[in-house]
């Protein structure tokens, strides 16, 4: 397994696993042939965001799992230093249990410490208790004393209102 960033250069291949995640299932070859032009610009400039870094997790030349980090500026005490946010970490169901996660994790740790950063931080839903044993394990501890809150800006593609998937699909 290797985990690289996503470019340009490969994200087709990555977008095809953002559609099979959404959907459920692959996307078909005529799918892929008219795939919103406009999407893939908007997306590639996100891709190219300061402080925002994708990586994707690849076996046999297929991308098998994906984590966003973005980097969080503090000011004051912090002198500079920041906190890297993992924003999104998922995994095709098949290669879950594998060590995918673990390793796109990782490579978060490796990129939280070139920027030079105080910690690393992410969310995970309560319901979501596999995932909450694979953070521990790698390390990360229950910041409890937290409340997190969310409003959202734009009707949900899931859905369902306050939700960034439905629980099937994390």
């Amino acid at each position: 397994m290797e985990i690289v960033r996503v470019t340009e250069k490969n994200y087709a291949q990555f977008s095809d696993m953002l559609f099979e995640r959404a959907n459920g299932r692959p996307r078909t070859e005529e799918e892929r042939r008219t795939a919103d032009r406009q999407d893939r610009r908007t997306q590639l400039a996100q891709l190219q965001y300061p402080g925002c870094w994708v990586y994707a997790a690849c076996e046999d030349q297929r991308m098998i799992g994906w984590c966003t980090l973005l980097f969080l500026p503090k000011l004051g005490r912090y002198q500079g230093r920041g906190s890297l946010f993992v924003d999104e970490l998922w995994v095709r169901p098949n290669n879950r249990r594998q060590g995918v996660a673990s390793a796109l994790l990782k490579k978060a740790e490796q990129r939280a410490q070139k920027q030079g950063c105080c910690d690393l931080r992410l969310l995970v839903a309560g319901y979501n208790s596999p995932a909450q044993a694979l953070y521990q394990k790698c390390g990360y501890r229950d910041q409890a004393a937290a409340r997190y809150l969310q409003k959202s800006c734009v009707p949900s593609p899931f859905g369902t209102a306050g939700d960034s998937a439905p629980p099937a699909q994390l």
